[in-house]
């Protein structure tokens, strides 16, 4: 199995796009993408400009959203199966050049829990949909054995 780490250079400028959204305005959380599940939605998903700067082809957007220029995702589709990725077009506003959001479906639970140092959403958090997921994780440990499996 290969891991990948995969990181937008913050010290950039880049922008930084908003939370995708349904053409009423309804937002979208960005873990939907992280549920390792096919979107399945036939709803165009649009955003916009949360802060100019740099456009860039790969970025972290609203509620931790993965934004990558569809010629980016192309490579990737080379290189990764479509078991593993999925991209859901997204319109920008006032960008010309086609984007999609990175759905992850190759999810494996392999935090070492007992040797990593995390947090937990709780009820106090007020995030409801977001209680018994990691919060933060400042020391990540991984299970060997959970890895090697997947």
């Amino acid at each position: 199995m290969s891991l990948f780490d995969v990181r937008p250079d913050d010290s950039i400028g880049a922008w930084f796009l908003d939370t995708p959204h349904y053409e009423n305005g309804e937002e979208i959380l960005g873990l939907e993408f992280r549920r390792g599940q096919r979107w399945d939605r036939e709803k165009r998903l649009r955003t916009s400009v949360y802060s100019e700067g740099v456009r860039v082809s790969f970025c972290r957007g609203g509620r931790g959203t993965f934004y990558i220029a569809s010629h980016l995702m192309r490579v990737l589709r080379s290189v990764i199966s479509d078991d593993r990725l999925e991209g859901i077009p997204v319109e920008i506003s006032g960008c010309s050049e086609e984007y999609e959001i990175l759905n992850v479906l190759d999810i494996v639970d392999c935090v070492d829990e007992d040797r990593s140092e995390f947090g937990k959403w709780t009820e106090s958090g007020g995030r409801p949909e977001m209680i018994g997921r990691y919060r933060g994780i400042p020391k990540m440990v991984l299970d060997g054995g959970a890895v090697a499996r997947a």
